[in-house]
């Protein structure tokens, strides 16, 4: 199940980026929470889709956008190469197959949505955080 939680570990990769946030102006904190926001609203939009048994194409379109824009909207708080690593991580392991055929299985019916509820509930978090700055 390891490939299933990338999105959880991105989040956490980048708590970093809140830390050195605090010497950032305030309108570039807003704009990268805001970014955060978006990410964490695809993700929710994801387990809704996976909870009602339908394809998530459309979020997991936008979530491919925000992972490409990570290198540049993290420029300056985090190196480059540690960008461009959490962009592929947070798109690259979308699990091979018939997804609605999988949720036919319980443990992923149960556990493959509540991933990304967590995913998306550590990138608001961090999105309230970096708000939160002094």
């Amino acid at each position: 199940m390891g490939w299933f939680v990338n999105a959880v570990y991105v989040a956490g990769d980048l708590l970093k980026v809140r830390d050195q946030l605090r010497t950032a102006r305030a309108d570039r904190r807003e704009a990268i929470a805001d970014y955060f926001d978006a990410i964490s609203k695809a993700l929710h939009e994801i387990h809704d889709a996976l909870i009602e048994r339908r394809h998530p194409d459309f979020a997991l379109g936008k979530l491919q956008v925000y992972a490409e824009q990570l290198p540049q909207v993290c420029a300056g708080f985090i190196t480059s190469e540690e960008a461009e690593s959490l962009s592929k991580k947070l798109v690259s392991y979308w699990p091979p197959g018939d997804l609605l055929e999988m949720m036919d299985d319980e443990l992923l019916r149960e556990d493959f949505p509540s991933m990304y509820a967590e995913a998306s509930g550590k990138f608001k978090a961090l999105a309230d955080s970096i708000r939160a700055l002094p």
